[in-house]
């Protein structure tokens, strides 16, 4: 309970700094109703997430193990498989940011800004998630940095996330904001 307390603390504070950036009003909603609405995205998004690391973690550990499993030795092979599955991983990372920058904003941007932010997100998330990637696979390599690094630099690195999906916010809200200037 306290985790799912926690974690919905964590959704209202992303919807209310969604808010700020797009210059929406603070929810109308009750308290409580309004909880319960950011509980049930929280439970949507956070699989989506745990998702998106999957074909990353796949392409930095396993992708030798992977191209000997297929029987698709060579050094050609290794190239489609690294971009199928950055592609997946970013089309992932982009449905969190799409879904995000859409729904918890109070407004719904035009779809081209909106596109153009998760884009953007999902690339640097995909990039902050190789940089956590290797700094796991250096920090175990090494065992007297091991159990100080890794959750350090996995904290480092969801804050930085968190701060590419704000940047995305803002660049939404200024695309949607010149677009409707002109």
């Amino acid at each position: 309970l306290v985790l799912l307390y926690s974690g919905t603390g964590s959704m209202v504070a992303l919807s209310n700094s969604m808010h700020l950036i797009y210059g929406a009003p603070k929810d109308p909603r009750n308290f409580v109703v309004a909880r319960v609405r950011l509980l049930a995205w929280m439970l949507l998004l956070v699989p989506m997430i745990g998702l998106s690391f999957l074909p990353s973690v796949v392409i930095s550990v396993f992708t030798g193990t992977l191209v000997s499993l297929l029987g698709i030795n060579g050094g050609f092979w290794t190239i489609p498989v690294v971009v199928l599955s950055v592609a997946l991983s970013i089309a992932l990372s982009a449905s969190v940011v799409w879904l995000i920058l859409g729904h918890l904003g109070g407004i719904r941007p035009p779809r081209r800004p909106r596109l153009i932010g998760a884009v953007v997100g999902a690339v640097g998330m995909e990039v902050l998630t190789y940089l956590l990637s290797f700094i796991v696979a250096w920090s175990v390599s090494k065992p007297q940095y091991g159990a100080l690094a890794a959750p350090i630099a996995m904290m480092l690195v969801l804050y930085l996330e968190v701060l590419v999906i704000y940047l995305s916010a803002c660049l939404v809200a200024g695309i949607a904001s010149a677009a409707t200037e002109v």
